[in-house]
């Protein structure tokens, strides 16, 4: 598996265990990778859905990070600082109520917030978040 696929995991993990209720096997939504296709995704969950990616990276310059550039040392060079921007899709029936998206975006910080996934380098920290449309019923908002 490699890092970013140790991200996604490690996130998707978290979530479920933190929203799934004591003595219940499933969270109370999907909680999945975004979707291939979305275009073609169909939110089937009563509830609503949380979708995980990768939306981007941002690498320090090797001198930055104390490192040299391999091929002027001859030695292989270690991996440059990296920081992943992970954007979390949330999806619901809902705006507002306990299962509604503005309760859940802040219930999502929480679950996440210093959080350290396997593969990280530190733990988990917010970007940004907003409204992303309303459509057909379905509150969309982004946390990245």
């Amino acid at each position: 598996m490699t890092r970013t696929q140790l991200l996604l995991s490690g996130v998707l993990i978290r979530l479920q265990a933190a929203f799934t209720p004591t003595g219940e096997t499933r969270p109370r939504f999907a909680i999945e990778l975004f979707p291939d296709e979305p275009a073609k995704y169909r939110l089937l969950h009563p509830t609503g859905a949380i979708l995980v990616r990768q939306l981007a990276s941002e690498y320090e310059p090797p001198a930055a990070s104390g490192q040299r550039h391999g091929s002027i040392t001859g030695q292989r060079p270690r991996p440059q600082e990296r920081t992943v921007v992970l954007r979390l899709t949330l999806m619901f029936r809902q705006l507002n109520g306990r299962d509604g998206v503005t309760a859940l975006l802040d219930e999502v910080k929480d679950a996440l917030w210093g959080f350290a996934p396997e593969g990280a380098r530190g733990a988990v920290w917010f970007v940004a978040d907003g409204f992303v449309c309303d459509e057909d019923g379905i509150w969309e908002h982004a946390l990245d």
